[in-house]
């Protein structure tokens, strides 16, 4: 096939895919990775080195963005919900483990169960005008601390299956998280002696905080691949410093989406769909109808620690809502395909059960805040 032509077909894509979607209201990343999966049916774009490229960066750009999109500053202010979203997690995780078992799993499907996408949540709740409520603020620091734990725990499943023992190098890839807190407690000490410089970081004409970000993104990603680790978790890290340091990424994380939104991460979508299309012999739908019939089972079973707080059937809509699952199972599933924890018909059901819960979980939250 052409370069030329593949270029112009997935950049064309990655532009009318966000309009396309509003217009038939699904997800834009639902749509790319249908698209994607179009795209592989019509051409062969596995050997294309350039697309592996731009979807692998698309990847490190998602992770690092994930990362940033955790608001220290609203767990820091809701410190009241914090115990209870922590409470619910835990339940959560463990009833995730129990349907693992139940369906002789790798456990790794415990994080796909236990993840939700912050993505999917705060657009419906600035729909429905509730992320500054009460109500809303529970299930924004549910998000935030959902996304930051099943994300290290993927990390270490990765890490803990790359070596197969808890050996010298296992402990010597964790290096990177050392590096994360020398990074933030020299961050905190320079943000305060050099007021001025960081400023710049939001205003400056040269974009020195979108360069600075990127190349924190590549370094953290670096180091931790240097160090035995996963260049994902590097990234993850360097988006939370980001945010931890800065106290939320303000226009500077306006700036930075707009780069992996507009730019690279639809590629990795795209890749996710054609890999889904070359799988999808493989898709077993009884088994991805009882992924989601069990991620709603871990997500709503324990909303009843919300019931001192709020009344029962808005714990329950807490518990939908948290169903909802799209780009961090995605990318989760796909590093888990390519370390060799999961196959690639494994991550063709689990992106299968992520499409099906990105629409069915948001979908029926909607209908119950009528």
């Amino acid at each position: 096939m052409n370069d030329l032509i593949a270029i112009f077909l997935i950049s064309g894509i990655a532009f009318l895919s966000p309009f396309i979607a509003e217009r038939i209201r699904i997800p834009a990343v639902i749509l790319e990775i249908l698209f994607g999966m179009i795209l592989a049916s019509l051409y062969n774009i596995f050997g294309l080195s350039w697309f592996e490229f731009f979807a692998l960066l698309g990847l490190i750009f998602l992770m690092f963005l994930s990362g940033l999109e955790i608001n220290f500053s609203i767990l820091e202010k809701r410190k009241d919900i914090v115990f209870v979203s922590l409470l619910y997690i835990l339940l959560s995780f463990l009833i995730s483990c129990l349907a693992v078992v139940m369906l002789k799993v790798h456990i790794i499907y415990a994080i796909f169960l236990t993840n939700v996408s912050l993505g999917l949540v705060v657009p419906v709740l600035r729909e429905k005008r509730l992320a500054g409520t009460d109500f809303g603020q529970s299930i924004l620091v549910t998000t935030f601390l959902t996304d930051f734990l099943t994300m290290t725990l993927l990390s270490i499943i990765v890490i803990y299956e790359k070596y197969e023992s808890v050996s010298m190098e296992f402990f010597l890839s964790f290096g990177i998280i050392l590096l994360f807190f020398l990074s933030y407690f020299l961050g905190e000490r320079l943000i305060w002696r050099f007021p001025n410089f960081f400023k710049r970081l939001y205003e400056d004409p040269m974009e020195v905080g979108v360069r600075g970000a990127f190349a924190l993104m590549i370094f953290f990603s670096g180091v931790a691949t240097l160090l035995g680790s996963e260049a994902i978790l590097g990234a993850f890290l360097a988006g939370v410093l980001v945010s931890a340091v800065l106290r939320g990424s303000g226009t500077l994380g306006g700036k930075l989406e707009a780069v992996g939104y507009g730019v690279f991460i639809p590629i990795f979508f795209l890749k996710a769909g054609a890999e889904l299309y070359r799988s999808l012999s493989g898709v077993n739908l009884i088994f991805v109808i009882y992924l989601t019939i069990a991620a709603f089972a871990v997500k709503l079973l324990p909303s009843f620690v919300f019931f001192k707080k709020f009344e029962v059937r808005d714990a329950i809509k807490i518990g939908t809502i948290q169903v909802s699952k799209l780009s961090l199972t995605v990318a989760g599933a796909e590093i888990a395909r390519s370390a060799g924890v999961i196959t690639s018909f494994e991550a063709a059901n689990v992106i299968f059960f992520t499409l099906l819960t990105g629409l069915i979980a948001p979908t029926i939250f909607r209908v119950m805040v009528k």
